[in-house]
């Protein structure tokens, strides 16, 4: 049974979330980027400058934020063998990152004494997700010009789960190396032809209380997702030789089938995979504050992070 304060969160992301905005179809929804992108934050918030360490490296033109503790003396040492995360934020392709994502890196930092690595990539329709992974990529390949691969966990949500399997589907096809781990928060995938996955997406609309279906076909538009390659549809494709994966999806968020496909996939191709379906959860549930449900699915992640 759903806690009171999940509830509750429920009910304030029904009325405040982006879900209006998901409404709007692509003309709309493009004239409404087009006059509210003067207003777009990309530094991070107040109460993360005053607790962490920052460190800002320009990566195309935009900031790659490297947080560390405030107690850490010195820099990494390239290939030293301290863990790190590579974070990568949702927002539908369209949205910077918000408070919820800086509160998570928060957890991350103060709870594992860890760096996090945090690439604002360019966002659509005014640049194109191929600009976006390039940013992306020089930020992964800075990260490991100070920390060994095999000791970093790579950690998205919904946009930025599909950047994260982006990024391992093109350093698997130029031999390039991969995070250890790849933690996926609700990956949600525009490009989807299923129709028995799109008339499920579309039920499980009724009770999801951030995304509606017309973003679904609007992104789409945006996107240009005629040209279907592991970067528009990276829940496709071939899985073997990537990195352990943990994803989790809760049941009331509209792209849950997809999730569900994308769990039968992985087992019919022998991939390490654990998947976490958060029952009667939102979609990137882990990340919300203030409920039970919340903080435990987030400890999980910080645990998945920590462990050998």
């Amino acid at each position: 049974m759903k806690s009171l304060q999940f509830r509750f969160v429920e009910l304030i992301l029904k009325y405040f979330s982006h879900r209006n905005i998901f409404k709007l179809q692509g003309r709309e929804l493009r004239d409404y980027l087009e006059k509210t992108k003067g207003n777009r934050k990309i530094s991070p918030p107040e109460f993360i400058i005053r607790k962490f360490k920052i460190r800002n490296e320009l990566i195309q033109g935009r900031p790659c934020y490297i947080i560390n503790p405030r107690e850490e003396s010195g820099s990494p040492k390239p290939g030293g063998g301290s863990s790190a995360v590579f974070f990568i934020h949702g927002g539908g392709y369209i949205f910077e990152a918000n408070r919820i994502h800086w509160q998570a890196v928060s957890r991350l930092v103060s709870k594992l004494g860890i760096p996090v690595y945090f690439p604002v990539y360019p966002l659509l329709p005014d640049n194109t997700l191929e600009e976006a992974l390039v940013m992306i990529t020089e930020s992964f390949n800075l990260m490991k010009m100070e920390f060994s691969p095999d000791t970093i966990a790579a950690l998205g949500d919904s946009a930025g789960a599909n950047l994260a399997l982006a990024l391992c589907h093109q350093n698997k096809s130029q031999g390039l190396s991969m995070p250890a781990k790849l933690i996926l928060i609700s990956p949600a995938m525009a490009g989807e032809d299923d129709p028995d996955i799109l008339e499920a997406m579309n039920r499980q609309a009724n009770c999801d209380v951030m995304f509606d279906m017309q973003y679904f076909h609007s992104l789409g538009e945006i996107m240009d997702i005629q040209k279907k390659n592991s970067l528009t549809v990276p829940m496709m494709g071939d899985f073997s030789d990537f990195p352990d994966m943990h994803i989790f999806s809760g049941t009331c968020e509209t792209f849950y089938p997809q999730v569900r496909a994308f769990a039968e996939r992985l087992k019919t191709q022998g991939v390490r995979a654990n998947f976490c379906f958060g029952e009667g959860m939102m979609h990137v549930w882990p990340y919300m504050p203030a409920a039970r449900e919340c903080r435990e699915a987030l400890n999980a992640i910080l645990r998945i992070i920590d462990s050998e």
